[in-house]
């Protein structure tokens, strides 16, 4: 068998020689097709038997990739463009690429924060231990400093709970009550009812007593009743008369005296009330006083004070500025910022802050020939390094520097300064 090829631009007629005695087909590979029978030869192309062991073959065309560029790309719902840049949610950023991939950065994120009884709270923060007299605040570096303040229980009257150094009324109209340190509730016991008036004293409704030989009484409606007997005292007592056998009182509030048959006196000699004395101040029992700016001291029927024993935080002095204790204000350098402790420290921020460069204009020459500052140069003083330009004191506070062009510091004594602003 033999064959011939025309090669063509779009078939190829490949001659075949006809077997003798057969019907004109073509024979490809052991296999005949009848004239106009289509079939796809060994490479895939689609060729047809056109004559007498003659094919004709369709090139297969060749199919072109298109490149599309990728100008977007998606993240969590969001489409963004190629080199855009935005925030993970977090402390991390992430970055849309050419191949429309998104690259995130995986940086650790550390929130600062104080968690107290299950609550969390900002730097700067202040709020209640939980003991009700004790409070806190959330430091920059997330720990929590505490007051501790004795705390001193509360005292429960008529159903009511009351703070202690808290006055509150009785109940019965005219006299109150003081909640002591110890929980318990001190009142004063005043009676309610009108009282009587006998040479400038009061009496209480219901009281009767005797006047030498009379007896008076007070009425509930505030008049004293006396009889009108005609007699002389057996006893005189602060130029009152008393007959035998009369018990009265001896005027200090705690005692009482009889009148007796020979005309004698006798008085009990019981402890009184004592008053308390505070600082050239005398305070009644029961009488409360501050003895600072918080706390508070209450006079006791001994003559003794009992007081609260808080801590008065003292404040925190900084840059010539008096500051709380838990207040934050900045540290002066433009990035950091300070707060001042429950003991009247001030604790700062140590973060690096970006220099600031000043560049200054020295006055122009009559020429007009403008001579520029070399911020650049860098002097180094005392392990400090400084700009061109700046000015600080000597450690010893006694000399005043200046960084010059040259890179070296030009000093000049002052008036030494060896007070520190800083507490």
């Amino acid at each position: 068998m033999s064959s011939a090829f025309q090669i063509g631009l779009c078939y190829i007629v490949i001659q075949i020689a006809a077997v003798v005695g057969d019907e004109p087909t073509c024979t490809i590979n052991s296999v005949s097709y009848k004239i106009g029978q289509d079939f796809k030869d060994e490479t895939g192309r689609v060729c047809t038997c056109i004559s007498d062991n003659t094919i004709q073959c369709k090139d297969i065309p060749v199919k072109k990739t298109v490149v599309i560029p990728i100008t977007k790309c998606q993240h969590f719902g969001n489409v963004y463009n190629v080199r855009e840049r935005f925030s993970a949610g977090d402390c991390n950023t992430c970055e849309c690429k050419q191949s429309g991939n998104v690259e995130c950065t995986n940086k650790p994120c550390y929130q600062i924060a104080c968690r107290h009884l299950g609550k969390t709270y900002k730097p700067g923060a202040t709020f209640q231990q939980g003991d009700s007299c004790n409070t806190c605040t959330c430091m920059q570096t997330g720990e929590i400093q505490c007051t501790k303040n004795k705390c001193f229980p509360d005292c429960k009257y008529n159903g009511q709970t009351y703070k202690a150094g808290a006055v509150f009324p009785k109940g019965d109209k005219c006299n109150r009550c003081t909640c002591m340190v110890t929980g318990t509730a001190f009142c004063t016991a005043d009676s309610c009812a009108p009282k009587c008036y006998y040479k400038g004293k009061p009496i209480e409704a219901g009281t009767t007593f005797r006047q030498a030989c009379n007896t008076c009484t007070c009425l509930n409606s505030g008049a004293l009743q006396c009889t009108k007997k005609q007699c002389k005292p057996d006893c005189v007592h602060l130029e009152e008369g008393y007959m035998s056998g009369d018990i009265f009182a001896k005027g200090d509030n705690c005692n009482s005296c009889k009148c007796m048959a020979d005309g004698t006196i006798q008085c009990s000699e019981k402890s009184c009330f004592k008053d308390c004395h505070y600082k050239g101040v005398v305070y009644k029992a029961g009488q409360s006083f501050k003895p600072d700016q918080c706390n508070t001291c209450w006079c006791m029927v001994t003559g003794q004070l009992s007081c609260t024993d808080m801590s008065c935080f003292p404040d925190c002095r900084y840059l010539g500025k008096y500051y709380k204790a838990g207040e934050v204000f900045p540290k002066g350098d433009n990035c950091n910022s300070c707060t001042c402790t429950v003991t009247g420290n001030v604790r700062c921020d140590n973060r690096s802050c970006s220099p600031v460069v000043t560049t200054t204009m020295p006055p122009l020459p009559t020429k007009l020939t403008p001579k520029f500052i070399d911020v650049t140069r860098r002097c180094f003083h005392d392990g400090k390094e400084y700009n061109v330009g700046d000015i600080t004191r000597s450690a010893d506070g006694c000399k005043t520097c200046t960084c010059l062009e040259s890179g070296s510091m030009q000093c000049a004594n002052t008036q030494c300064n060896n007070n520190d602003d800083r507490k």
